[in-house]
C-alpha cells in the first residue's frame, strides 16, 4: 500500500468519525471475538479488543490503553478489519475456532447436550444411594429408628408405646423426621429414606443454580455442587442440617427476587416465607446463618424498578421473613437456657447455660485450617470437605472442583486484562459475601456446646467452600457450556468411587440385616461395638448398628436420640445410665449385639451359663440371655 493511498485512507477514517469505525466493526465475523459477544450486546463496543489501527496510531490519537497492547486488528486496503499478523494468540484462536474447537463448542453448547449433561450430573449424584440397603452414615440408623417409633408409637407389638412419647413442643428435626415418616406410609422405611436423600442430593445443584440466577450470575458453577452434597456432614449423618441447605439457597434467591422483580414481588414473598419456615423446621443452625446472610443481601441489592423510596421495594421481603421470625420466637420460649437431660443416650450434660463460654469447646485455628486442606503422605487431602473413603477416592472429585474454580479465576483475569477499569458495586460481591459469612461462622463458632450439639462449626465448612466456588469470576458465555461439562465430569468422578464403596458397605452390612431378622422381638439390647469403622469408610458407621436391630424387632437399645432435645420423640421412663462398664447394667438388658472380638472373649464363662451366642459373620454376634 502506497504512502499516498495510506494517508488518504487515514484521512477518510479520521473524517468519517466513530460511525465509520462502528461500521467496520460490524463487518467482523462473530467467530473472531474470543468472548463470544456480538454487536447486539449493549456493551458490544466496550468489550471489543483494542483496535491497533495504524491510521489512528500515526495520527497520534490512540490512548495509552490502546498503545499498551499488541495490536489485534488491522484495516486492509479494502477497509476490512482482520486479525493482526503479530497477534499470535488471535491466529491460534482463529485456527482452533475454524476447526475442531468450533465444532466442539457447537456440540457442547447444544441445548439437548446441555440438558443431557444436567441429567448426568443428578443421576451420578444419587447413584451411590441406590446400591445399598443401609446408608453408610453414622447417625442414620438412629434417625430411622426414631422415625419408626413415630410411625408405630401406638403399636403394642413393640416396646414403643411403653417407653416413648411425643415431645409437647416444636423441635428442629421435625422437617426430616415427618417427611420420611409420611413417605413410609406408602413405602418401606429404608426406601422412603433413600428417596428423601435422592431429592436432597438433586436439589443441591438445582437450588444453587436458582440462587446464582437470582443474583444475576451465570448458573454453571452449580453443576459443581454434587461433591458438597456428601462429605463429612453426610458421613456423620447430619441429615436435618444438610437437608436445610437447598431450602436456604431457595430462601436467599427468593429474597433477592422479592426486591428486584417488581411484577412478581408478592409471589416471591410467599415463596420466601415458605422456604424460611422450612429451613427452621429442618435445622435451627441454618436459620441462624440466614439471620446474618439476608440482612447482607438486603443492604447490597438494588431495586430494578427505579423506586424513589429505598424501603418500598423491600417491604415484601421483610413481610416474607415475619412468619419464620414468629416461629423462631416460639421455639426460643421452649428451648432457651435448657440443658439436655442426663438420660441414656444423651450427649455430655451441660455445665450451665447454652450461651455460657464454660459450656463451649473451641478448636484452635491450626486445627480448623487443617480440616479444610492438609498434606498427608505427599497428597493433598480434604478431611472435612470429602474424606469419607479410606482410599481417598472421593477427594479426586473435590480436587477437580477446586481445579475448575482456580482455572475460572485465571480465565476471568485473562479475559479482563485489557479492559478499562470500571466502578464495582457491592452487588457484584454478594455471592462472595455470603461465602465469607459462612467461613466466619466456621472459625468463630465452637466445635461443641456440651449438652446441646457437637461438630457445630464444622458443619458450615462445606457450605462456605461451596459458596466460594459459586463466587468465581463471571466468565464470557462461551465458557458456561464447558463449566457444565466440567460439572458432569466431576459428578461421574465422584459417583464411581462412592458407588463402589457403598456397594462394598452393602455386602459388609448384609450380616447385620440377617441378624436383625433373627433377633428376639421386643428386645432390650445393648450394643458392644468394638470395631466401628467399615473397611471402605473412615467414619464409625457401625457405632449405632444396634438401632438397626431394635427397629426391626420393635425393641429398645442403649443409644437413642430420644434423650436429646432436638428429637420429636422423648422417653417416658428414664433408662439406666450409659456407663462405660457395660457389666454394671447387665441386669437390665437381655440381648447384646457384638461386633469385633468373639463372644467367648467378651463374656467369658458367663457365656455358657447365662447366655447363648450366634455368630453371623463379619465379626457380628448376637448374644441372648437364656
Amino acid at each position: 500500500m502506497s504512502k499516498t493511498h495510506s494517508q488518504a485512507n487515514c484521512a477518510g477514517v479520521a473524517h468519517a468519525g466513530p460511525s465509520a469505525v462502528e461500521a467496520k466493526y460490524e463487518m467482523i465475523p462473530k467467530a473472531l471475538f474470543p468472548d463470544g459477544h456480538d454487536n447486539e450486546d449493549p456493551n458490544f463496543q466496550a468489550r471489543l479488543p483494542p483496535m491497533g489501527n495504524p491510521c489512528k496510531q500515526r495520527a497520534g490519537r490512540a490512548n495509552s490503553a490502546f498503545r499498551s497492547h499488541t495490536p489485534r486488528w488491522y484495516v486492509n486496503e479494502r477497509g476490512d478489519i482482520l486479525p493482526h499478523p503479530r497477534s499470535l494468540t488471535q491466529i491460534q484462536g482463529a485456527a482452533l475456532n475454524s476447526g475442531t474447537w468450533e465444532g466442539m463448542n457447537r456440540f457442547v453448547g447444544n441445548k439437548r447436550v446441555q440438558a443431557a449433561l444436567w441429567v448426568i450430573i443428578v443421576i451420578a449424584g444419587v447413584l451411590p444411594l441406590w446400591v445399598t440397603l443401609l446408608i453408610p452414615s453414622v447417625d442414620m440408623a438412629e434417625h430411622l429408628y426414631l422415625i419408626s417409633v413415630l410411625h408405630r408409637l401406638h403399636d403394642n407389638t413393640t416396646l414403643f408405646p411403653e417407653y416413648f412419647a411425643l415431645r409437647p413442643h416444636l423441635v428442629t428435626y421435625v422437617g426430616y423426621y415427618y417427611s420420611v415418616a409420611a413417605l413410609s406410609q406408602i413405602l418401606p422405611l429404608d426406601l422412603a429414606n433413600r428417596l428423601f436423600l435422592s431429592v436432597y442430593v438433586m436439589s443441591v445443584p438445582l437450588s444453587a443454580a436458582f440462587l446464582l440466577r437470582s443474583l444475576r450470575r451465570p448458573s454453571w458453577p452449580a453443576a459443581l455442587m454434587i461433591p458438597f452434597a456428601y462429605g463429612d456432614n453426610f458421613a456423620w449423618g447430619f441429615v436435618s442440617f444438610i437437608a436445610a441447605i437447598p431450602l436456604a439457597f431457595v430462601a436467599a434467591g427468593a429474597f433477592v427476587r422479592t426486591i428486584t422483580d417488581a411484577e412478581r414481588r408478592w409471589r416471591w414473598s410467599l415463596c420466601l416465607a415458605l422456604a424460611l419456615v422450612g429451613v427452621l423446621l429442618f435445622h435451627i443452625q441454618m436459620y441462624i446463618y440466614l439471620a446474618f446472610a439476608l440482612p447482607f443481601v438486603l443492604l447490597t441489592t438494588r431495586s430494578r424498578a427505579g423506586a424513589q423510596s429505598w424501603l418500598k421495594p423491600r417491604v415484601a421481603a421483610l413481610v416474607g421473613v415475619v412468619p419464620s421470625v414468629v416461629q423462631f420466637g416460639a421455639w426460643l420460649l421452649f428451648r432457651f437456657n435448657q440443658s439436655a437431660p442426663g438420660w441414656l443416650g444423651a450427649p455430655p450434660k451441660g455445665l450451665g447455660e447454652a450461651i455460657s463460654l464454660r459450656n463451649m469447646w473451641f478448636l484452635p485455628l491450626q486445627e480448623n485450617l487443617s480440616q479444610i486442606a492438609s498434606f498427608a503422605s505427599g497428597e493433598l487431602r480434604f478431611p472435612a470437605l470429602a474424606g469419607m473413603l479410606r482410599n481417598g477416592g472421593d477427594e479426586i472429585a473435590m480436587r477437580l472442583v477446586l481445579l475448575v474454580a482456580f482455572l475460572s479465576i485465571a480465565i476471568g483475569w485473562w479475559e479482563r486484562r485489557g479492559e478499562r477499569i470500571r466502578a464495582h458495586s457491592l452487588e457484584d460481591y454478594r455471592m462472595l459475601g455470603l461465602a465469607l459469612l459462612t467461613l466466619v461462622l466456621y472459625f468463630a463458632l465452637p466445635f461443641t456446646i456440651n449438652g446441646f450439639i457437637e461438630h457445630l462449626n464444622r458443619r458450615f465448612l462445606q457450605l462456605g467452600v461451596a459458596l466460594l466456588v459459586c463466587a468465581v469470576p463471571v466468565l464470557t458465555e462461551r465458557w458456561h457450556r464447558w463449566g457444565i461439562a466440567a460439572g458432569a465430569t466431576v459428578s461421574v468422578a465422584l459417583a464411581i468411587p462412592l458407588t463402589l464403596a457403598f456397594h462394598a458397605f452393602h455386602l459388609e452390612s448384609e450380616p447385620l440385616l440377617i441378624l436383625a431378622a433373627h433377633a428376639p422381638p421386643k428386645a432390650k439390647m445393648r450394643s458392644l461395638i468394638f470395631e466401628k469403622e467399615p473397611r471402605a469408610f473412615t467414619h464409625p458407621v457401625f457405632n449405632n448398628a444396634g438401632a438397626v436391630v431394635s427397629r426391626a424387632q420393635g425393641g429398645i437399645g442403649n443409644s437413642s436420640f430420644a434423650a436429646t432435645p432436638q428429637s420429636p420423640v422423648m422417653y417416658k421412663v428414664p433408662l439406666p445410665p450409659d456407663t462405660r462398664d457395660w457389666r454394671e447394667t447387665m441386669w437390665y438388658y437381655d440381648t447384646y449385639l457384638l461386633r469385633g472380638p468373639s463372644a467367648q472373649k467378651v463374656f467369658g464363662a458367663s457365656l455358657y451359663s447365662e447366655f447363648k451366642a450366634v455368630d453371623f459373620g463379619e465379626g457380628l454376634s448376637l448374644v441372648v440371655r437364656r
